[in-house]
């Protein structure tokens, strides 16, 4: 079996595992949020774990970008041909990019909430970018299964 078939398997429930962790991590914020809860460490877990395996999910990704046969489409076409081709955009361009967006916004809310100590400042700010972060994972995985 070839390494990107293995790989592209680990992706798929990666994927899935981060799903559930920005899931459970965005409601348990906006949760928090409005029932005005004190920031405890089981929230910082929770949290840190959605961003983590964020990560462990983008370093799998761009690692099977990159040994992917699709990569090889970069030599044969001309970026022109790469952008008007949809399938060719989406794998090379679209699929990567919103990957870096999704883990860009879950640090940012990983940090943001990092420099306040007020319980309802952390909660909002990573219900915002987990939510965010969670909306493009969600919207790349429904525009996957539309191709």
């Amino acid at each position: 079996m070839h390494l990107h078939l293995i790989l592209e398997e680990v992706y798929i429930y990666w994927s899935s595992i981060v799903i559930v962790t920005l899931f459970f991590g965005t409601s348990n914020a906006i949760v928090s949020f409005f029932k005005r809860k004190f920031f405890k460490p089981f929230h910082l877990r929770l949290f840190l774990f959605g961003l983590i395996f964020s990560y462990i999910q983008i370093f799998i990704g761009l690692t099977l970008y990159l040994i992917s046969p699709k990569f090889n489409l970069w030599y044969e076409f001309s970026i022109i041909k790469v952008i008007k081709n949809k399938e060719a955009r989406f794998f090379l361009l679209e699929y990567p990019i919103t990957n870096l967006l999704m883990v860009f916004l879950i640090t940012v809310g990983w940090s943001l909430s990092q420099f306040t100590v007020d319980s309802r400042k952390k909660f909002l700010r990573i219900g915002i970018f987990y939510g965010l972060g969670f909306i493009i994972l969600i919207y790349r995985t429904l525009k996957l299964n539309s191709i």
